[in-house]
Order: C-alpha cells, then structure tokens, then sequence
C-alpha cells in the first residue's frame, strides 16, 4: 500500500484479484489507526480497540450501552466538512415486533433489517417506504455425508426431493424470496441458471428411501440456529 497524498493510497495487488473492490467495501475491511493500534499494544488494552474505536469518519462514538443502545455524535473536524445530522443512534436493544413497533410510534426514522414478517405491514402503511435490493444469500441445508444413510446417494436426493421450496418461500420468507438453482443468488457475477430445476416430488422420495432399504422410515438430526439474523 503506497501513500499517494494525505487523503489518498494505492493499492498494488500481488495477483489479480476480481473481488478485491467489493472486499474492500465491507465492514471487515476497516482501516485503523495504526498509531492508536500500537499505544494499546503498550498499554495491553488491545480490546479497547473495539470498544473504543479512533477514526476519521463522519461521526465519534459518544456513548455504547452493551445490547442497547450505540450513540455516535457528528465529527466537527470530520475531512470532508461537518455531516447535517448531530446524531445517530443505533438501537440494538430488541428483535420482534419491537423494533416495528418503535418505528409506527416514531420512535426511530429507520428500520434495517425487518423480519420477513413485518414487510407486508411496511408495504402497506401509508408514511413508509420500503427499501429492498436482493442479497448475497442462499439459504440451504448441509449435509453430513459421515452419516452412514447419507452417504448413499438416494437417500440425499430423497431429502432434495421431499422439500418444498415454495412453501418455505410462502411461510418464511412471506414471497420475498426466489427459488435457487445454484449455491450462488442471481446477483453474483458468477451466477448460471442450470437448465434443470430440483422439483418438489414427495412419492418419488419416498419410492428413493425404499429402494436404499429405509421402507419404515429414517430418522435424522438437523441443527438450525435458534435466532433468525439478517443473512440467515
């Protein structure tokens, strides 16, 4: 990385590198301060790195409440010029109805992130507007092919053929959601559309199980996450 001038860098890439900018984009891409960094390592406080960040952006932090509240205030020196808004205050306290709640009270100005749920109430309230782009998600079930049933063939495409995709469409994600060909979404660069789409097939799995010797059943163990997020 070269230092091009006060406010500027240049990157030079060992190899090429074609998601190098979208990388850069993330959260997990931040640069800090390096001298801030080594005063902490001195001090042997290097978590105060997280809780007490130093940057350069439009806002400071002024206030974190542990699983309630993060205030930032505005940057009177910020490079750029002063933002508009004095403050931003992210409320992390809750999931549920309520953060939807809040928001019908005017309570907070914006609601990232709502549960599936709550969009067709969004949609239909006349002072909202409802932002939404595809994301970067395939949701999907892995498989453990140690798992003696699993490692035969059969039975994984009985498990492909008993789901039916559009019924969690409907229920879970309340037609927000698209059927997936691929373990990429239609907004990776990368993405193909296969030619054949996995059908929702019950007596076929069943007909599947039965010729892998399982005619009275199987019996599994899925692990799920027990709270939804916003990728998953």
């Amino acid at each position: 990385v070269v230092a091009l001038s006060d406010h500027q860098v240049k990157f030079i890439l060992s190899r090429p590198n074609f998601a190098f900018l979208s990388n850069l984009a993330t959260s997990h891409a931040v640069i800090l301060s390096a001298e801030y960094g080594h005063q902490l390592a001195q001090q042997d406080s290097k978590e105060k790195l997280d809780l007490y960040p130093v940057g350069s952006g439009p806002f400071a932090l002024e206030e974190y409440q542990i699983n309630d509240l993060v205030r930032l205030r505005r940057h009177e020196h910020y490079w750029r010029g002063p933002v508009k808004m004095e403050q931003v205050v992210f409320d992390i306290s809750q999931r549920g109805t309520g953060t939807l709640a809040k928001l019908l009270r005017n309570e907070c100005d914006v609601l990232s992130s709502p549960i599936s749920s709550q969009i067709p109430v969004i949609e239909k309230h006349p002072n909202m507007v409802l932002t939404a782009t595809p994301a970067m998600n395939v949701a999907f079930i892995a498989i453990n092919t140690s798992h003696l049933a699993l490692q035969d063939v059969r039975v994984r495409q009985a498990l492909n053929l008993a789901i039916n995709r559009q019924n969690i469409l409907d229920s879970v994600y309340y037609g927000t959601g698209t059927l997936a060909y691929t373990l990429l979404p239609p907004s990776s660069w990368a993405y193909q559309k296969d030619s054949v789409k996995i059908r929702f097939d019950r007596n076929y799995a069943l007909a599947l199980l039965r010729e892998a010797g399982y005619e009275s059943g199987l019996t599994l163990s899925m692990w799920v996450p027990s709270e939804p997020s916003a990728y998953n």
